[in-house]
């Protein structure tokens, strides 16, 4: 039974991709394909999962080798055990029932049935299912290789690359594509979450044949062929899209160029090996026997003369060749090579019909005959050029950026263009649009008003090393380019849309970042200001309290403070005097104590006092006492050492200590002074007393 699956399924995909086959290679309205993984560190109860499933609302479910796990779109959830502390174990199936429980199985071949609304295992219901679905497959299938696994979606391939030196991530154990369209796949030691976005762009890994055919090199060669056939080349040896079974056989190099003529043979320049040709009745040969006698054996870019059996072969260290290819033996006609000519990296025919090199020693330009015209440049490295409308020509120099020469041959390097890397491509589309490659971005510049719009990995979905000198325009919709492992493909008619989409995120994004530091800089002005305001009032106060002691009105009656209610001050006040009176005499009184007795905190206690009296409970208590020993002494009816037990005083030196440097004099002073006056106002009374007598 299972080898009549395995082959089921291998039959299945074989017919797929000959469907895929029977469309256009390259279509319109790809996605762009993105993904996550997950492991223990990231939520997971263990990295081994058995089976994938998802209930009606859309919540995925796994069974792994330790308990369930849940995501509900944004987060992994576990479930090891249940609300009663019953473990699950080790899982091997996983059934979301209508019902919305679980059924699950363990290896202890333990039948469970899970109610995630209540986490709690519930008894076996009336119908049970007598098998476990398997995970299901709506839209995808997949091809697993040596390098990674190849996802066909909707006709479109995708390739999701496996981690480098880790063999057991090739074994896949479940798949599983949701009702969104999402794919989770698990390998040992990894879940991958995959989702697709409606993109312009799409990354072309595999080239779709017989079997997805991985490029696993660059792309340096794209040609639209005189059929409407798309063609590739790739550095493995390998042309794309000329025979009849997409894949042709290998061919002996790398191409970096390749051309059409008339009687639709192909071109093509092979670096280190030379110039070849290929036919449909001989297939692949040498364009000449031997091709180094010919100088022929680093060929690096081609042209053929537009309405002319010309084709110029430039090459890397031997100059320029001008061939005849009308007749089926082929003859040089022209070589030319100087000091400045060896090594040429692209050609340019103008619309005048001259042809111009771009070459390591500046841009040469020629007669359709190879006649020198002049040389522009000739101390720089032009690496590509284009012709602009109004017979502007544009240049990318080596470590100089862009340049421009007008029709007069005037150079002046470019202030309109903002291209950070080394432009290696340029394409000029239907004289409004320039596209510019550069290294790992792709630059539009609109001619009509002088916008220019950079794309890069957060557009392609992953970085992408271009290659030099490969953008081609695929019929009227698609722009191709040549990169690292594949080309990229550009949806011209969607990337309108897209730009103005993506411009209208990114000023939200900028709104959203200026009211977010506008909120941050006025939360911080109203710290500062509140700030300010209590040093403010701290210094009020300490300069009220500073002039009233200066200018003696200390005792001046108290002032209701404006920060309170009147009513609830004059209540406070009076509760104050009675705790004070209470607590004159006990020396063992403290804030804790006057606290306890005012029924308020600590904190509360001696925040009001200093709000209303200005000062501590502690200082308050002991100018009361101060007060009341002054009272006592004038009356002279007591000693210091009884004054000073009174008023809460265990040491009746620390006392006058104290009453001295409150009053100014010491208690006995006060004592005697008190004993003078009493005397003198006796001594005054007593006289008119005798008088009296005398006179009755």
């Amino acid at each position: 039974m299972p080898c009549l699956i395995l082959t089921f399924m291998k039959l299945k995909t074989v017919i797929f991709l000959f469907l895929v086959y029977m469309f256009p290679t390259v279509c319109d309205g790809r996605d762009l394909m993105r993904y996550e993984s997950f492991a223990i560190s990231d939520g997971l109860p263990s990295n081994r999962i058995t089976s994938i499933g998802e209930d009606e609302d859309g919540v995925i479910w796994f069974a792994t080798w330790n308990g369930l796990c849940s995501w509900n779109g944004k987060r992994l959830k576990s479930y090891i055990e249940d609300e009663d502390g019953n473990k699950f174990g080790r899982l091997s199936n996983l059934q979301v029932l209508p019902n919305g429980l679980l059924f699950v199985t363990n290896d202890a071949h333990d039948s469970i049935f899970f109610d995630p609304r209540i986490r709690k295992t519930c008894s076996t219901p009336d119908s049970v299912p007598m098998s476990v679905a398997a995970s299901r497959t709506n839209l995808a299938d997949i091809v697993e290789g040596d390098l990674g696994l190849t996802i066909i979606r909707n006709g479109d391939v995708y390739q999701l690359p496996y981690n480098e030196g880790i063999r057991h991530e090739k074994q896949l154990h479940s798949f599983y594509e949701d009702t969104r369209g999402e794919i989770w796949m698990d390998f040992r030691n990894h879940l991958y979450h995959i989702w697709f976005e409606p993109s312009p762009f799409f990354y072309h890994h595999v080239w779709p044949g017989e079997f997805p055919y991985p490029f696993q090199s660059t792309v340096r060669a794209l040609y639209s062929t005189s059929e409407g056939r798309f063609v590739a080349a790739s550095r493995v040896n390998r042309l794309y899209g000329l025979s009849d079974t997409i894949v042709s056989v290998p061919f002996p190099g790398n191409v970096y160029k390749m051309v059409e003529d008339e009687r639709h043979r192909f071109w093509l320049a092979l670096r280190k090996k030379g110039l070849y040709v290929w036919s449909r009745e001989e297939g692949m040969q040498p364009a000449f026997p031997d091709l180094q006698d010919v100088g022929l054996d680093d060929a690096f870019t081609l042209l053929k003369l537009r309405q002319q059996s010309k084709l110029w072969v430039g090459t890397w260290g031997k100059g320029i060749k001008i061939i005849d290819i009308e007749e089926d033996t082929v003859s040089i006609e022209t070589s030319l090579y100087n000091d400045s000519l060896k090594s040429v990296h692209m050609f340019l025919q103008l619309q005048n019909g001259l042809v111009g090199a771009c070459t390591t020693r500046g841009f040469h330009l020629f007669s359709q005959t190879g006649t020198p015209v002049y040389v522009a440049l000739p101390d720089r490295e032009v690496l590509c050029a284009i012709e602009m409308p109004e017979q502007q020509l544009l240049f990318s120099v080596m470590g100089h950026g862009l340049c421009w020469i007008s029709p007069n041959g005037a150079v002046t390097d470019d202030k309109q263009l903002n291209v950070d890397g080394r432009v290696s491509a340029m394409y000029l589309q239907s004289d409004s649009v320039l596209w510019m490659v550069a290294e790992t971005r792709l630059y539009r510049y609109s001619l009509s008003s002088g916008k220019i719009d950079m794309m890069d990995e957060n557009d392609f979905g992953e970085e992408v090393a271009f290659s030099e000198e490969t953008v081609l325009q695929y019929r009227d919709t698609m722009l191709c380019v040549g990169a690292a492992s594949g080309f990229v493909e550009l949806n011209l008619i969607q990337i309108d849309d897209y730009l103005r989409q993506r411009q209208k995120k990114a000023d939200q994004a900028v709104t959203e970042t200026i009211l977010l530091y506008a909120f941050i800089a006025m939360g911080l002005l109203i710290i500062m200001g509140l700030v300010l305001w209590i040093l403010y009032r701290g210094l009020v106060q300490r300069f009220k309290a500073v002039h009233e002691s200066d200018s003696g009105t200390s005792a001046a009656p108290p002032v209701l403070s404006s920060n309170i209610n009147p009513d609830e001050e004059v209540a406070f006040r009076a509760k104050v005097d009675e705790v004070m009176e209470s607590a004159i005499g006990n020396a063992m009184v403290d804030i804790s104590l006057l606290s306890k007795m005012m029924d308020m905190p600590k904190n509360t206690f001696y925040y009001r006092c200093n709000e209303v009296y200005r000062t501590s409970p502690a200082a308050l208590l002991q100018d009361r006492r101060m007060e009341r020993a002054l009272q006592l002494l004038r009356q002279g009816e007591c000693t210091v050492r009884e004054v000073a037990f009174q008023v809460g005083f265990s040491d009746p030196k620390y006392f006058s200590k104290v009453f001295k440097a409150k009053v100014g004099i010491s208690p006995s002073q006060v004592q005697k002074d008190s004993v003078v006056s009493v005397d003198k106002d006796e001594s005054s009374v007593l006289p008119e007393i005798e008088d009296t007598q005398d006179n009755e």
